[in-house]
């Protein structure tokens, strides 16, 4: 058995103890023992643990906050996280400043095309989102070209 399968079948384990519901808590409660397959997936060193979750509440904050962009008027996130940053480990950008310089623009474009594509593949088995599939379709489709021509 894979290391996969043998996490997976330690989820399954886990739900089926719980009649079907796999909560993390519970997930936590079976990992701790260093003998679990899914011990390896949590840090736990609690003061290392300690700072990365306190991380991920700085993450959580920075996401909280909305503003409405003024050429759309449409609500989007403050502080924006574009791939390249998080590959250079270096944090998140002002959202007007993004879509104020175009090759961070594109890259934001692309990022939410890429993300489409992933929400697509993730909710494909819902046969009433057709009509959205369709349209998501047709704009990466619209969107290809023009960087086609535009290359």
């Amino acid at each position: 058995m894979t290391k996969d399968e043998e996490v997976l079948a330690e989820l399954r384990r886990i739900a089926k103890k719980r009649g079907g519901l796999l909560r993390p808590d519970h997930i936590i409660e079976a990992a701790s023992a260093a003998a679990s397959p899914l011990h390896r997936f949590f840090t736990w060193d609690d003061e290392k643990a300690a700072n990365e979750h306190r991380l991920w509440q700085a993450r959580e904050l920075i996401a909280t906050y909305w503003i409405v962009e003024p050429m759309s008027n449409e609500p989007i996130r403050m502080l924006i996280s574009l791939a390249s940053d998080r590959q250079a480990k270096q944090g998140y950008r002002f959202s007007a400043d993004v879509m104020a310089n175009p090759d961070q623009r594109a890259e934001w474009l692309l990022m939410a095309l890429a993300e489409l594509e992933r929400w697509q593949k993730t909710y494909g088995a819902l046969t009433e989102l057709k009509p959205v599939f369709a349209a998501i379709s047709r704009v990466l489709k619209s969107y290809m070209k023009r960087e086609d021509k535009a290359a």
